[in-house]
């Protein structure tokens, strides 16, 4: 065998071998971006009871994106009620809530009416 066929059996060995992880990583690209992603899904629920403390309201909520995408710039409502009425009401942002994440949110009023019912919705949300 010559010195130049013994070199250029290790070097094709190699080179097939970086082939091959290229294509691998190619083909896992592949896969991911054709894969379908399951668009956000924001939603939000009051947690716990409405409690009194002083002349203020708290009310808790969980935010929760159940999709795979990820949401940013969550605008959660939070209003008290009475007899169909908005007596108070306030805005929060959660800046981003990656897919599956939970945040937690309280809204205090300055309002003390034990009848009054307590909601939360979710207004908005951007997709990145």
């Amino acid at each position: 065998m010559s010195p130049t066929r013994m070199r250029l059996t290790p070097e094709l060995v190699v080179f097939a071998a970086a082939v091959a992880v290229l294509l691998a990583l190619a083909g896992a690209i592949v896969v991911l971006w054709v894969q379908p992603q399951e668009a956000p899904s924001v939603t939000v629920e009051v947690v716990g009871d409405v409690r009194l403390v002083g002349s203020q309201t708290y009310m808790t909520g969980e935010v929760r994106n159940s999709g795979d995408e990820t949401a940013e710039a969550v605008q959660v409502i939070g209003e008290m009620t009475l007899d169909g009425e908005v007596v108070a009401a306030g805005e929060q942002v959660v800046d981003f809530l990656s897919g599956g994440e939970t945040e937690s949110v309280v809204f205090i009023f300055d309002l003390t009416m034990p009848e009054a019912d307590g909601r939360l919705r979710v207004a908005s949300y951007k997709v990145p």
